[in-house]
């Protein structure tokens, strides 16, 4: 699992950077934050870019420990718009790789693909 690669300066310049990753089974965690704006517009859009990518496995809190001031899970809602994607982002993934199983199948939804150059 890679965590908060929308926050990685080489990810923000070139997204499909993540694609080759994914593709040999690594999983991205994005975190709240991000999708939210607290870390800034350009982590925004990359986890924006990445969700619409469907190159997004999880989506985190990134709470170390109870005193970090971080956007909870529910933020997330209103961002996502689509409460299946939601609970697999949030719960269905997690549970199955905390399981040791492999992921669920993504909701269906439309998802783009980036470009070879």
């Amino acid at each position: 699992m890679i965590a908060h690669p929308e926050r990685y300066a080489y990810v923000q310049e070139s997204p499909a950077i993540v694609t080759s990753l994914t593709e040999s089974g690594a999983l991205m965690q994005v975190t709240v934050t991000s999708l939210v704006g607290g870390h800034g517009r350009a982590a925004a859009a990359t986890a924006r870019v990445l969700l619409e990518h469907g190159l997004v496995h999880v989506l985190a809190s990134d709470m170390h420990g109870p005193r970090l001031n971080r956007a909870p899970l529910a933020d997330a809602a209103p961002a996502l718009a689509d409460p299946a994607l939601l609970e697999w982002l949030t719960f269905g993934v997690p549970h199955a790789v905390v399981r040791g199983d492999d992921p669920p199948a993504r909701p269906q939804a439309s998802r783009r693909s980036f470009r070879r150059r």
